[in-house]
């Protein structure tokens, strides 16, 4: 059997197993309307709440919620700085496999985006 045979083959095996592990994914996330969200957001605009707010990640909270609005808007736009094709469709293909399955990423949170401009480490929440 040629080289490229066997990898092609090799490589549809694990896009079917990857198709019939995935419809298994165990999701972390509780799904809740977009009304019930904004509400939630609305009231992390509060001064008390905000002032409440504690430090977990080693970044302060304004930083904390920049970096997420980088991270959505990155996720419909494009991120400014990509990984190498080969990297995409074979590391990065196994990596975003993997948290599918665990229905939630694991990784450093106090790492800026890359490519991504630099955020303040504080300024106000609200």
């Amino acid at each position: 059997m040629k080289k490229r045979t066997l990898l092609v083959s090799a490589v549809a095996l694990t896009a079917v197993a990857a198709a019939g592990l995935a419809s298994y994914r165990k999701s972390t996330v509780e799904i809740t309307s977009v009304t019930n969200m904004l509400t939630q957001l609305e009231a992390l605009k509060s001064r008390d709440l905000a002032a409440k707010l504690v430090q977990k990640t080693g970044w302060a909270p304004y930083k904390v919620f920049v970096h997420l609005a980088q991270s959505i808007q990155y996720s419909m736009t494009g991120y400014p700085e990509m990984k190498p094709e080969l990297f995409q469709h074979t590391a990065g293909s196994a990596a975003f496999f993997a948290f599918s399955v665990a229905g939630a990423m694991r990784h450093n949170l106090t790492e800026p985006i890359p490519g991504a401009p630099a955020i303040a480490d504080t300024d106000n929440v609200s």
